[in-house]
């Protein structure tokens, strides 16, 4: 009865991890990359824009950060992500006092994190629904530079990595930017290549800089080489990468920027002095389209850019009659098309209006989001499938042993066998896990010690054959799977090696 427990034991963690390898129902969720132009809080740290100085000349005050709070909070409970890629979040307390606002709406939020690894006035951060397993932080360029932000997503067993950008702004060059691209291609490099994983954020760069930048030289010091297009391979052979190049190239780590799905004339996340641009992109693995694990559900990239962030409504001072003096000169009120309901933006979520050193510049902007869904198997249906199956195996198993069809089966491995019967189950039993040394013992009884070593040497690179194949098409597809499942890496060796 014991060896009955310790085979049913042994049997179903297996069983229930290949059962979660089959397909069944979707599980979907969905990422959002949001700038939210400035989250400061009232601490004074020494890192703040001057604008943003606690009761400083620009009137940086706690009733204006209030409002502040309170119109992205409700922009982002309208917005409904699972997964909350954030940019120009100041502190941890700003990113904890948002995340409580939320939850004052009835949208918890229990994961977040920030990159704070330097004393940058702006980082990025995440506010998730799924638990955050791990974060890193990625540093490029010199102390004043953001880092950007690791995360491993936990979404129901599977692993998401995130990686949340804000470069350098096109006030530098496009060297500035390059900088990040190849910290961040170095430390893709070390994921496994069939990762699932997602760059999001606000790089600076149109999805199509490599063309958009060329006559500028100002930003072109790089000699038309780009970040986000040659650095980061969204670019092959000239052409932007579209989902059949990324599905079936198999040399080279190269992503997909979803604004390919979208129709050229609406590839847009931002209105800056009249241009439409894209400094937001989300850029997309292979492994997302694998079909296992996570996938990215196709076509459901899209910007969400209701009409309360962009129709403005007439001027009103702030309260006292004291206006803003900072980013935004003006407190702007927005109507939403649901309902009529007025949102009130102080500095505002969506950058509002901007003061410049030559004359404010009108700078609105949308929000991407994507759907990633998970293909998993019902757990009561594992259950019942796994149960069953145990069931059979150690049925199977408790009437070989109490039968005695085990101990026959054992008696026939002697000297008496007959050669042909002998040499057949020296060559498969071994691979049912049966010792080897057992048949080694009695090879020279039977044969003699020449014959028995010319047998071992016959029968050994066949039984090695025969076990590589099994290997091969049986043990590696599991192997591979569970790698994955776990986003563990194994080292990749050069053929040559």
């Amino acid at each position: 009865m014991k060896r009955l427990v310790k085979i049913i034991l042994f049997i179903l963690p297996w069983w229930f991890g290949v059962c979660h390898a089959v397909p069944g129902k979707a599980v979907s969720f969905t990422v959002a990359s949001y700038n939210v132009e400035n989250l400061f809080d009232m601490n004074r740290d020494g890192t703040e824009y001057d604008d943003y100085t606690p009761y400083g000349p620009s009137g940086w005050t706690q009733s204006v950060m209030d409002i502040k709070f309170d119109n992205i909070a409700r922009v982002l409970k309208d917005l409904d992500a699972d997964i909350l890629a954030l940019q120009e979040i100041e502190t941890g307390k700003a990113l904890a006092l948002l995340q409580q606002g939320l939850n004052r709406m009835g949208m918890a939020y229990p994961y977040s994190a920030i990159a704070d690894g330097r004393p940058t006035a702006v980082k990025c951060a995440v506010l998730s629904r799924y638990p955050i397993r791990s974060k890193e932080e990625i540093r490029a360029g010199h102390d004043q530079e953001r880092n950007i932000l690791k995360l491993t997503v936990d979404i129901d067993g599977a692993l998401l990595i995130l990686y949340v950008n804000h470069w350098k702004s096109k006030n530098g060059p496009e060297s500035r930017r390059i900088t990040y691209a190849k910290a961040l291609s170095d430390d893709i490099g070390r994921l496994n290549p069939n990762a699932d994983y997602i760059l999001t954020g606000d790089f600076n760069s149109d999805y199509n800089e490599y063309e958009t930048f060329k006559g500028i030289d100002r930003l072109n010091d790089t000699q038309g080489i780009t970040g986000i297009n040659h650095i980061l391979g969204t670019l092959a052979d000239g052409r932007m990468v579209d989902e059949s190049f990324l599905t079936t190239r198999k040399n080279g780590r190269y992503l997909y920027n979803l604004w390919m799905e979208v129709p050229e004339d609406k590839r847009w996340s931002v209105i800056f002095g009249g241009r439409k641009n894209t400094p937001d992109s989300i850029l997309v693995s292979a492994g997302l389209y694998d079909t296992k694990g996570l996938n990215y559900m196709d076509n459901s990239f899209h910007v969400f850019a209701p009409d309360y962030l962009f129709k403005r409504q007439p001027d009103i001072p702030l309260a006292k009659g004291r206006p803003w003096k900072g980013p935004a000169s003006w407190q702007r009120i927005f109507r939403s098309p649901a309902g009529g309901r007025r949102i009130h933006h102080a500095a505002v979520s969506f950058r509002g209006y901007r003061e410049t050193r030559h004359r404010p510049v009108k700078l609105k902007r949308g929000i991407l989001i994507m759907r990633i869904q998970l293909m998993r198997m019902r757990w009561k249906y594992r259950i019942i499938i796994g149960i069953g199956i145990a069931a059979l195996v150690a049925a199977a198993a408790y009437f070989t042993i109490t039968s005695g069809l085990f101990r026959q089966i054992t008696s026939l491995i002697n000297e008496n066998t007959p050669p042909e019967l002998f040499i057949g189950m020296m060559l498969l039993l071994p691979l049912a896990g049966v010792p080897l040394s057992l048949f080694l013992f009695l090879l020279g009884l039977k044969f003699g010690a020449v014959t028995g070593l010319l047998l071992l040497e016959a029968i050994l690179p066949v039984q090695m054959a025969v076990a590589y194949m099994l290997a091969y098409a049986v043990r590696k597809p599991l192997v591979n799977y569970l790698v994955k499942r776990k986003n563990y890496q194994i080292p990749a060796v050069p053929e040559h090696k």
